[in-house]
């Protein structure tokens, strides 16, 4: 090859490589004027296990419209906090809320607990770790409990049981129970989201994320079709189900029209008139020997009818309601509330066990954003049967915010903003935390726990 044609061939790669650039660039300026993204970067990983949990790591920021927060996170996927030697450890667990969505560090309810519990008991005394996730429900953090233990070795684990933990377990799938009379559970092992390791992967991407309007709404389109995609599945799978019953109620119903119509033909056969009265007086005491055996026959084959008229009926009524819950494909669809229960109810009987083997306190409470005093039954008489506190602040949150909820969250997006992830705080150390520390604290020393 000449070097007048490699010199060509070099020259249009280059004029290529410029072009794609330009475009790119002309492409990221008309999304900056016309249709500006949320810069907001990613800070969820998964494990081994198919879990999802906050990177172990750096920082990630965080936008919504013009507001801008950044996270800060350590080992083991902690937000806020690396892991002190001395102290006495409070694991933290819970979702978004817990988490802090869009809230610098120092007005998370979690770092105001940290500073009640330094005021009432002294620096250093007591240290609460986040590693609460968006998006997690109660079967989330009880696995994170039991893959983290060794690594973390709490001392106290705080749980703050939120609005949609119960349907967030069902869904995700990490356990379900293999008894539910006795509320055994079963661990599933997750695969891990390919897609998602790849694209984290991909150097610098995690910079392009936070400061390219362009590549933010290529991963926003990409998450959108996966979502999209994941929901008709869903919906598919709902379909399938409701379609079930539906032709069970048809052979149901087919079984019983084939009976009906066998018990019409026995009636009819017990109900026929005999002829005996025609026949000679020669042959009438055979024939009177004759008729006893039909009428016994005849009380025989009636009996069979009853019986068989009885069993058409109990299908006829097994057919009906066969074909009343083919008619309701939405509460099929769904799993019912009552099962959801029993899988957060075995959850927290697991979770309790273990601390109770590992001598770990348990205690629970709320965010008080939703009442949960009927999540699970009788919410309190549960947690009371199996011996962890537990307290519903809802009331209270509720008494404070009154009609002014607007004030306590951010708007267009519905998590608390600074004022009411302060009130959690209060409520949560007014009512609960702070009397269950002082009791922690009194049972360590009376015991003499190293």
């Amino acid at each position: 090859m000449s070097s007048d044609k490699k010199r060509t061939i070099f020259f249009n790669l280059l004029l290529m490589i410029a072009s794609i650039i330009a475009t790119l660039l002309i492409t990221e300026c008309i999304f900056r004027l016309v249709s500006p993204q949320n810069l907001t970067g990613s800070w969820f990983v998964s494990t081994d296990n198919g879990l999802l949990v906050n990177k172990s790591s750096g920082t990630s920021k965080h936008q919504l419209e013009n507001r801008i927060v950044r996270y800060s996170f350590y080992e083991p996927n902690f937000r806020g906090t690396p892991i002190k030697e001395d102290g006495i450890k409070i694991l933290v667990v819970g979702d978004s809320f817990t988490f802090g969505l869009l809230l610098e560090e120092e007005d998370t309810y979690v770092h105001h607990l940290q500073q009640f519990t330094d005021m009432e008991f002294g620096e250093g005394v007591f240290q609460y770790l986040n590693a609460a996730v968006g998006g997690w429900g109660t079967a989330d953090y009880v696995a994170y409990i039991e893959d983290f233990r060794n690594i973390v070795k709490p001392d106290i684990i705080l749980v703050f049981f939120n609005g949609m933990d119960i349907n967030r377990s069902v869904n995700r799938g990490i356990y379900t129970l293999s008894d539910e009379n006795k509320l055994m559970l079963k661990r599933h092992i997750l695969k891990p989201p390919k897609l998602k390791y790849i694209i984290n992967s991909i150097p610098c991407y995690q910079w392009l994320i936070e400061n390219s309007h362009l590549a933010q709404f290529v991963k926003a389109s990409i998450l959108t079709r996966q979502y999209n995609n994941k929901i008709r599945k869903q919906t598919v799978s709902k379909k399938k189900l409701a379609k079930k019953p539906s032709a069970q109620s048809n052979v149901s119903h087919e079984k019983s029209n084939d009976l009906a119509k066998q018990t019409a033909s026995r009636k009819e056969l017990a109900q026929k008139p005999t002829s005996q009265s025609n026949i000679s007086h020669e042959k009438s005491n055979d024939l009177a020997k004759q008729t006893v055996s039909k009428k016994k026959l005849a009380k025989k084959t009636s009996a069979q009818s009853n019986v068989s008229h009885e069993k058409s009926n109990d299908l006829a009524k097994q057919t009906a309601s066969r074909k009343e819950l083919a008619q309701k494909p939405t509460s099929q669809s769904n799993i019912s509330h009552d099962n959801g229960s029993n899988l957060v109810k075995a959850l927290f009987k697991r979770l309790k066990i273990w601390c109770d083997t590992n001598h770990i306190s348990l205690c629970v409470t709320t965010t008080g954003w939703y009442n949960m005093s009927h999540a699970l039954g009788n919410t309190s008489e549960f947690f009371q049967s199996i011996e962890i506190p537990f307290i519903d602040i809802a009331p209270s949150v509720s008494g404070r915010i009154g009609d002014n909820r607007s004030e306590f969250i951010f708007q267009g997006d519905g998590h608390p903003n600074e004022k009411g992830s302060k009130l959690i705080a209060d409520m949560s150390w007014k009512f609960f935390i702070k009397n269950q520390l002082h009791e922690y604290y009194r049972t360590k020393e009376n015991s003499n726990i190293p």
